[in-house]
């Protein structure tokens, strides 16, 4: 009994050009022959399916009888042969069970399963409460692309040694997390009981572990990352310039500012639309009273009046206006031809 998968992309034959008769789906969905237990003959186990047909046009089954078992040479012969006229070979991608095709579910199909620990969660980089230079800088960092001087060495330009110690190679690693410049802020702040691990770590593990700590750890983590980077890029040009002193509250005043901040631009936006709101509404409520006041005072100088409600859908007049409205990214928005706007929907409405 052959067992399928059914998550394997398949080829539509054509001319079986491109289709490999072995290694690639074609005869049926989610049967490969290649992963069956079958002893593929050693003079055509690189064959296309194009090679399976004679001059005449027709399979050569002396090729396949020996060796197939007969469930697959039955299906074999369900299948038309290749031929030139039928144009080049399809590919097409397995549903996954539905009948939307996606990107991401054929590409996690063709990528290799990894689950090793050194695998970086890329989403959390770009989730971390920081400007969007630190969001770049520990993206760049997760890469080891940081020009660090053991980088610099490779091309040919200058030495690889630490400039701030001189007692090694400076590698990412170095810069940001061993170098006694700023060995001691981390000392200061990681617990007793994962120190040994944690400084022993891989360039991966260590963002790995520092992402997924907690959210305000990883903000910190970052920060500092990229606080220790800038500080040293201006220490190699600038002879003149010190750190600031001391380093974990400035750090910690880097973190804080931009927390401020965004709460302050938050309650800037939010206070703006909360006014506009109260601005608009009075002038709504204003305008309205006086609109019914006149509409009281015709009504007295007519014998006979009948009033109706009309749905908001029926008043084109309201509707379009509050379409209008909601359609715009003002906060307060004005129509130069307004009376021309109502008189036009008063006199569409009238109509029906």
């Amino acid at each position: 009994m052959l067992t399928a998968n059914a998550n394997i992309d398949n080829w539509c034959v054509g001319d079986g050009s491109k289709t490999n008769a072995w290694s690639d789906c074609w005869i049926s969905p989610g049967i490969i022959i290649e992963d069956l237990d079958l002893e593929i003959p050693s003079d055509c186990t690189k064959a296309k399916v194009k090679d399976l047909v004679g001059n005449n046009g027709d399979c050569q089954w002396q090729k396949m009888n020996h060796w197939l078992p007969e469930e697959l040479l039955q299906k074999i012969k369900a299948i038309l042969p290749p031929r030139r006229e039928c144009g080049e070979d399809i590919f097409m991608y397995a549903s996954f069970g539905s009948d939307n095709f996606s990107i991401k579910s054929n590409y996690d199909n063709i990528r290799p399963t990894s689950n090793h620990v050194d695998d970086i969660q890329w989403w959390k980089i770009w989730k971390l409460k920081v400007q969007e230079r630190v969001h770049y800088f520990v993206w760049l960092m997760s890469h080891d692309r940081l020009l660090t001087n053991y980088d610099k060495s490779l091309k040919g330009l200058g030495g690889a040694d630490c400039k701030s110690c001189g007692s090694a190679m400076e590698k990412t690693l170095h810069a940001l997390r061993v170098c006694p410049s700023v060995y001691n802020f981390w000392v200061m702040l990681v617990a007793s009981n994962i120190k040994e691990s944690l400084f022993s770590m891989n360039l991966k593990e260590w963002i790995n572990f520092n992402l997924n700590v907690n959210q305000y750890w990883a903000t910190l983590w970052a920060v500092g990352c990229h606080s220790f980077w800038t500080w040293r890029n201006k220490e190699y040009h600038d002879v003149n310039y010190n750190r600031p002193s001391p380093m974990d509250n400035h750090i910690f005043s880097r973190m804080n500012d931009y927390v401020e901040a965004m709460k302050k631009d938050k309650i800037i936006v939010g206070r703006n639309k909360i006014m506009s709101k109260i601005i608009i509404w009075a002038w709504i409520v204003m305008h309205s009273y006086a609109l019914l006041i006149r509409i009281r005072w015709m009504i007295g100088r007519i014998e006979e009046v009948k009033v109706s409600h009309s749905s908001i859908e029926a008043n084109r007049c309201e509707d379009a206006l509050a379409k209008y409205v909601a359609t715009s990214d003002e906060d307060m928005t004005f129509r130069e031809d307004f009376l021309k706007f109502i008189r036009y929907l008063v006199r569409f409405d009238a109509m029906l």
